[in-house]
């Protein structure tokens, strides 16, 4: 996912606002951060992981693939 060259730096909010949106595609969630694409894959996120019990809940309504 990281092979592109342009990474944004988004706060949790915006990650949750492309998600209600159903604007996401590839979700990959570590220990401190997490690395997402938007739906079309044309640009990479990075926002900081926050302790969110209802995230994979969130993702499953969406067409995002994920994992850790």
């Amino acid at each position: 996912m990281l092979s592109s060259s342009t990474v944004y730096n988004v706060d949790y909010s915006t990650f949750l606002d492309m998600i209600a949106d159903n604007n996401i595609g590839t979700v990959e969630i570590s220990d401190s951060q997490i690395t997402f694409t938007d739906a079309a894959e044309s640009a990479i996120y990075v926002t900081g992981y926050m302790n969110d019990p209802e995230l994979i809940d969130r993702l499953y309504e969406t067409d995002a693939e994920f994992g850790a």
